[in-house]
């Protein structure tokens, strides 16, 4: 399997990228010789060397292999699917490694900027000749909302992507080291070649699937793990990155709001999936919350410590030493360090914050109880306290390296991560709005036309009164849809709009299947009723067929025409989202 890399056929890699497959394509190999024996290893290298001649001659050679593979047993048969499984995914750790190297390197020597990035479309703009204040605006209004799905077949298990990130930075180890001793004969290179073979060796002893199917709570801690891995340091750089990139090429003052906006429906999802309830909901939105208030208390702990500077010999501002004299932090020790005692005051109060919204906050306990912060808003304004005192006294890069990315964490992500759309099909809703019609008043709802249907759910919307009683009898259906959305609503109150900020509809066909989920709104407070209702939440209708499709303008044109429905859309800065696309790869037009 030693060369592996070039038989794939990649001759965009560079000759590093190459070596390094080959590198782990040996370890494999030689692993598989040792674990599986001589005859399996050489099974799968004539699998492979036929891969490679079918790649290179552009003839089908795969038939040869069929005597080889059908007398093979079975277990020898897992083994050559596992070993090709394991080279793929070491190849692509590889790729990563590598592309990372290569934007280090364009970064630090000043090479041309490459094609799709920030800084080479932002020269494309200025040689168009475009004007500043509408390139600053245009950027000001930018969002990009990266949606997490529920794929519960494509989460990989942790065991496999732990051990992954660990051969990723033994190659980056290697790359580092290869730049300052060449010798591959030298004990460093001896001990990071070892330690990739001991990666590979438990690899291969590790089981790539589960033998249970993962749970939807499974699946809501395998997302978040890609936060602490990767998110909450490249969304704040990202936003880094263009701030400085449009600063490189005009003067013009840019205000940059948080630009990635990070969504999920994992925990919201409930479309086919009974597994998803009121519950799974509140475990989603509570998991995700823990998990960026985790994040924001490491980083204001982390700068109570780096930010050591003495009032003897800074002058700080007197917002920031009006920080540090509500802090309560009155330790001897750090009497003339006002930067850390504002810090500890604001780790307390976010603290408190914390352990009002999540039943286990994050971290070490705050050196003294302070009054919680009523919003993350209110952290923001505290953070921009430090940061302008910090530029007033001559230590701006020290505030643009350490506060700033902080900032910008605080602002993307909030108390609560990442917004949780909910989705449910539409004939869902149906039957719970009958059921609560017909409990309620003795209505037949499903017996009524589309016209009447609309009439109906239009009228409600201007009602204040309710249709759910405490005193009705309801179906296991209709108690758990309602139960989900008084969950929205809570989760709503806990953490503000933003934490669900989509109601998507599946199946989605006509007008009243939106004006049905308007009214579940309005069951559970979420949706104010009247003459121009307005709610916290986007209702999105999802068309999936390829009827529906045809009918989304007439349908959509419609929905807009209704007074009330159009007051909802109005109060949402009159936007409208719809989704196009499927849900189930089965129907017509997956």
């Amino acid at each position: 399997m030693a060369s592996y890399g070039v038989s794939m056929g990649h001759p965009e890699h560079t000759s590093a990228v190459g070596e390094d497959i080959r590198l782990l394509g040996r370890l494999l190999g030689d692993v598989v010789r040792t674990e599986s024996g001589d005859e399996v290893f050489a099974l799968i290298e004539r699998v492979r060397q036929v891969a490679v001649r079918e790649r290179r001659e552009g003839r089908a050679r795969v038939a040869e292999l069929v005597p080889d593979l059908l007398a093979a047993s079975i277990e020898d048969q897992l083994h050559v699917i596992r070993a090709f499984a394991w080279i793929s995914l070491l190849a692509n750790t590889v790729e990563d490694v590598h592309l990372e190297r290569r934007r280090r390197f364009h970064r630090a020597s000043g090479s041309p900027h490459q094609e799709g990035s920030i800084a080479a479309v932002l020269d494309q703009v200025l040689a168009a000749g475009a004007d500043p204040d509408e390139v600053a605006r245009v950027l000001g209004e930018l969002v990009v909302s990266p949606v997490l799905t529920a794929h519960p077949t494509e989460v990989r298990r942790k065991t496999v992507l732990d051990a992954l990130e660990r051969v990723a930075d033994l190659l980056d180890a290697r790359g580092r080291l290869d730049t300052r001793s060449p010798d591959r004969d030298d004990p460093e290179h001896a001990d990071i070649e070892e330690r990739l073979r001991l990666e590979v060796l438990l690899l291969w002893q590790t089981a790539i699937l589960r033998l249970s199917k993962l749970r939807v709570r499974d699946e809501i801690n395998e997302s978040l793990r890609y936060y602490r891995s990767s998110l909450f340091e490249v969304v704040p750089a990202l936003q880094r990155d263009i701030a400085a990139a449009f600063a490189d090429r005009w003067p013009t003052p840019l205000a940059l709001g948080p630009i990635v906006s990070m969504g999920s429906w994992i925990g919201g999802d409930r479309d086919g999936n009974p597994f998803v309830d009121a519950d799974v909901m509140r475990e989603a939105t509570t998991q995700q919350a823990t998990v960026a208030l985790g994040e924001h208390l490491r980083s204001l702990h982390r700068l109570s410590v780096e930010l050591s500077m003495s009032s003897r010999l800074v002058s700080p501002s007197a917002l920031l030493e009006a920080l540090a004299e509500a802090s309560a932090d009155d330790s001897p020790f750090r009497a003339d360090e006002p930067y850390r005692r504002a810090l500890r005051g604001m780790y307390a109060r976010l603290h408190a914050l914390a352990a009002s919204l999540v039943d286990v906050v994050p971290g070490p306990a705050p050196h003294a109880v302070l009054e919680p912060y009523a919003s993350v808003e209110e952290l923001l304004v505290d953070l921009d306290v430090v940061i302008e005192s910090l530029r007033g006294h001559g230590s701006a890069a020290l505030a643009e390296a350490h506060v700033v990315p902080v900032r910008r964490s605080v602002a993307s992500f909030g108390t609560h991560l990442g917004a949780l759309d909910s989705r449910q099909n539409s004939a869902v809703h149906e039957v719970v709005v009958a059921e609560l019609f017909d409990v309620a008043v003795g209505l037949d709802y499903r017996s009524l036309d589309e016209p009447a249907r609309v009439a109906l759910l239009t009228q409600e919307l201007g009602s204040a009164r309710l249709l759910r009683t405490p005193w009705g009898r309801y179906s296991e259906t209709t108690r758990s849809e309602t139960a989900v959305f008084d969950e929205i609503a809570r989760a709503v109150a806990r953490h503000g709009p933003s934490v669900v900020t989509h109601y998507v509809i599946s199946k989605a066909e006509s007008v009243s299947d939106v004006l049905e989920v308007a009214v579940l709104l309005k069951e559970s407070g979420l949706l104010t009723p009247g003459d121009a209702p307005h709610a916290t939440i986007d209702i999105v209708p999802l068309f999936e067929t390829i009827d529906d499709l045809r009918r989304a303008p007439e349908t959509l044109a419609a929905l807009l025409a209704n007074g009330r429905y159009r007051s909802l859309v109005a109060a949402r800065d009159d936007w409208q989202e719809v989704m196009i696309g499927y849900s189930d790869s089965n129907k017509d037009a997956g």
